[in-house]
């Protein structure tokens, strides 16, 4: 991760001169978050179709439930629907796991950019890290309000756009 920033970094440094509110480093981490997205975008899409189908099998789970009180018996029932509908219900949970690695590796090298992306802490230093209004993206956002509501509107927005309608 820290070398595709790095990567990334070069390019877009190559572009001219540094725009005055916001700088190389910023324009980096957007655009190192937007190929992350896009790297994890087939884990989400394959999350949300097991969503939707796990959606669409839960009346027939809701009949089993209610037919057979038993849990053994609940459980067998439960395993037969799941393999009528070729559906395996680990499948949900395992995706997560799979994303975990990479999102925490993703956190350190935004963390600690000197020691993952950016190995001479002089040319560290000396960059611009202005965004918009915040002055040094190393420091927090002065307002506090800031970038925690475009964040979250974009998470809101991107869970919109990944699940499929109900």
């Amino acid at each position: 991760m820290g070398k595709l920033m790095r990567t990334i970094y070069d390019i877009v440094s190559t572009m001219g001169p540094e725009p005055e509110k916001i700088s190389f480093y910023a324009i980096t981490i957007i655009l190192t978050t937007i190929v992350f997205k896009l790297l994890l975008t087939p884990l989400n899409a394959r999350q949300a179709k097991t969503t939707k189908k796990m959606n669409e099998m839960q009346p027939k789970i809701q009949e089993v439930q209610k037919k057979y009180k038993d849990p053994q018996t609940q459980q067998i029932k439960l395993q037969e629907v799941y393999k009528e509908n070729n559906f395996n219900p680990a499948s949900g949970c395992l995706l997560p796991l799979i994303q975990l690695p990479i999102l925490l590796a993703f956190f350190r090298v935004f963390r600690e950019p000197v020691t993952y992306a950016f190995q001479d802490p002089g040319m560290y230093e000396s960059m611009n890290k202005a965004f918009l209004w915040i002055e040094n993206l190393d420091n927090p956002d002065p307002y506090m309000w800031g970038l925690p509501l475009l964040a979250a509107a974009s998470t809101f927005l991107h869970s919109k756009l990944m699940m499929p309608p109900t």
